[in-house]
């Protein structure tokens, strides 16, 4: 059996035969996973959040340094008509 080779699933085998004879062990184990799973989502968006900031502020540098958005475009990765909005703020606010 592939659990005897491998020590890992044979933990893992071990976890399951324990949590799907007992209900409220499977249950505190599922919760634990969907948590987990909760915690790895909101990571991902911070994360995606702060790169998307990060371009944004990129974007509004080399906006100073008169780069055309095409050129900003490339550079940072954005949409073109993100650039120019995040001109057209720029220049609003300055």
């Amino acid at each position: 059996m592939l659990a005897e080779k491998n020590e890992k699933i044979k933990k893992a085998y071990s976890i399951l035969e324990v949590i799907s004879k007992d209900d409220i062990k499977r249950a505190a184990y599922e919760a634990r996973e969907a948590e987990l799973h909760d915690q790895m989502t909101r990571l991902k968006s911070a994360r995606e959040e702060a790169i998307k900031e990060s371009k944004i502020i990129i974007a509004r540098n080399l906006l100073t340094m008169g780069l055309s958005s095409e050129q900003i475009s490339k550079a940072v990765d954005l949409p073109i008509l993100e650039v120019e909005e995040i001109k057209k703020a720029y220049c609003n606010n300055n």
